[in-house]
């Protein structure tokens, strides 16, 4: 397995002094997963010039266009791409593009959770920025290749000449034109030009890897923005549901009221009881209107534009999580791309410290030229050639202490990036655990208060009815009607917490993707896929039909950024 290592006298770890990056299982597998090789690393005997004009360029990374970078700044980096794999993923783009078109206006439809995450994408700025940034660091991978060729100029010349000696007795005039060719190689500099190609081909994995974490923070913030306006909506319909049952209750005391069995007492705190819940009524609407406008621009939309999205699910299914928390952390460790990005920004600081300690040791050079020049007026000859090669060693024997400092700073920043890489692992460790944890809390929570909510229907009914039939009293059926209203509150609200602790956990992996975005609203856990029932969970009473079954994959989280080939698990 490819390391990046580099032997740092800075360093006082013997892992530090051995690897600057481990191997891929704890996050540089992109070296295999690509298939970019590194560059070679062989030393040649300095006498043998020939060999060395055929035996020092080593097989160069097989890069193009498409496989250096994500397609688009909407996409992914897919590492284990190939070219037959991309053809058959732009296939399957097009028909999911095709699937899930946008409305050309955001309410001419209701909005999906995977249609917005899409507008979000190609609205977005900060992740087409990312894209660029790692189109121009594919492009610097190839500047650095070109240390292994000749650099051959060609050019041409011009001169025209009067002298005149003795007192002007004698006069020489000549001109000449003519073109030239010049050719020099950098034969062998004891590997400095591949730690530098090393360095380039890790700054443009770092960049992948960063513009596909660009992509999962999107996803995250769009999803928290749809899931919490959806539950707004959700919650101006429990009001709704709770001014229609204050209405029932203000009814029913006005009649009997006329019917002289209660008296004005039960009319004014039903009455109380109704103003109060219309009060509740415009909050909700009001909170709902402020998260309209907060998702219109995650979306890229006008802050005032039209935006309806589907329902919030009456009913999602919980399941328990298979994996354990120490597999998810695990997996985490190996899949967030912010991780390995910057795992790769240390590789790419190590090559440096390479190449900066070799930039003190000597090259060899060869060098080559021709030369035609034609003369005016004509002499003895009409033209003149010139040719010859020549071989350049060059020693920096002193450079007033650059190098020793370069190597410093190089050094130093290589064991920072490190130390950066090593902090970050630690915050995503806190977050999946969080994460982990939080969505258990809320799994629990969610059971509990659909529980709640059931009961305090039943609670409602039975004292409405029981007032209704001239034996309750009104305070009774208040304080029913108060914990009815409190109970659709806290469900709605725990039916948006689980999904976007759903949402937070697998972002927390570093398993979230665009594609599979429309899963979690049916409450897929991270770590378990199953089977869909007959019917999805029913949203306002009506059964969804069952989507299609995907193809079999690997276990684990529904949204997968990157899917690693089988050899390199």
């Amino acid at each position: 397995m490819t390391r990046f290592k580099a032997l740092s006298k800075h360093s006082r770890t013997p892992s530090r002094d051995a690897v600057c990056v481990a191997d891929y299982a704890s996050g540089c597998r992109p070296w295999l997963a690509i298939g970019l090789t590194p560059l070679g690393r062989s030393t040649l005997p300095l006498g043998l010039v020939v060999f060395a004009l055929f035996s020092c360029t080593p097989a160069l990374p097989r890069i193009n266009a498409k496989e250096a970078t994500a397609r688009t700044h909407v996409d992914p980096w897919k590492p284990s791409a190939t070219t037959d794999e991309l053809a058959r993923d732009e296939q399957t783009r097009q028909a999911d593009d095709s699937a899930s078109s946008l409305p050309a206006r955001a309410d001419e439809s209701r909005l999906s959770l995977s249609r917005a995450v899409d507008l979000a994408l190609s609205n977005d700025p900060r992740t087409r920025a990312t894209w660029l940034r790692a189109r121009a660091a594919a492009a610097r991978l190839g500047q650095s290749k070109s240390a292994y060729y000749p650099e051959i100029t060609i050019g041409a010349t011009g001169s025209y000449a009067h002298q005149t000696a003795l007192g002007g007795r004698y006069s020489y005039t000549q001109g000449s034109a003519g073109p030239s060719l010049n050719m020099s190689y950098l034969l062998f500099d004891f590997g400095a030009r591949v730690s530098r190609a090393d360095a380039e081909l890790a700054a443009l994995i770092g960049a992948n890897w960063t513009h596909t974490a660009a992509i999962q923070e999107r996803l995250l913030s769009v999803a928290n923005a749809y899931y919490q306006y959806e539950s707004a909506q959700a919650m101006v319909e429990a009001a709704e549901a709770s001014v229609a049952s204050a209405q029932l209750s203000y009814s029913a005391a006005s009649a009997r009221k006329l019917a002289g069995t209660v008296d004005l007492g039960d009319v004014l705190r039903a009455e109380t009881a109704l103003l109060q819940a219309r009060l509740g009524l415009q909050e909700a609407q009001g909170r709902a209107d402020v998260l309209k406008g907060t998702l219109a621009s995650e979306l890229g939309l006008r802050i005032d534009s039209s935006i309806e999205v589907m329902p919030l699910p009456d009913r999602i299914h919980a399941e328990d999580t298979v994996e354990r928390v120490g597999a998810l952390l695990s997996r985490a460790l190996e899949r967030r791309p912010d991780l390995l990005a910057a795992r790769a920004s240390a590789a790419a600081a190590w090559q440096r410290v390479r190449a900066a300690r070799r930039d003190s040791l000597p090259t060899l050079t060869l060098g080559a030229n021709a030369n035609l020049s034609f003369y005016f007026p004509q002499q003895s000859k009409a033209y003149g050639e010139s040719y010859g090669a020549n071989l350049a060693f060059n020693y920096p024997i002193f450079s007033g202490f650059s190098h020793s400092y370069d190597e410093q700073r190089a050094s130093w920043e290589a064991l920072a990036a490190e130390a950066d890489a090593q902090t970050l692992q630690e915050q995503i460790a806190v977050q999946v655990w969080t994460a982990f944890h939080q969505l258990s809390t809320v799994r629990e929570k969610l059971e509990q208060t659909r529980a709640l909510l059931e009961t305090s229907e039943r609670l409602e009914r039975f004292y409405r009815e029981r007032y209704q039939a001239g034996v309750g009293t009104v305070l009774d059926l208040m304080l029913a009607q108060e914990t009815l209203a409190a109970a659709r509150s806290r469900h709605v609200q725990a039916r948006a917490d689980y999904l976007m602790a759903l949402i937070a956990l697998s972002h927390g992996v570093g398993e979230l993707e665009r594609r599979s975005m429309g899963e979690f609203g049916v409450g897929t856990v991270p770590g378990k896929r199953t089977e869909r029932s007959q019917t999805s969970p029913t949203v306002k009473g009506e059964a969804r039909p069952a989507q299609p079954k995907q193809a079999a994959r690997s276990k684990g989280p529904p949204l997968s950024a990157v899917e690693p080939e089988p050899e390199a698990r």
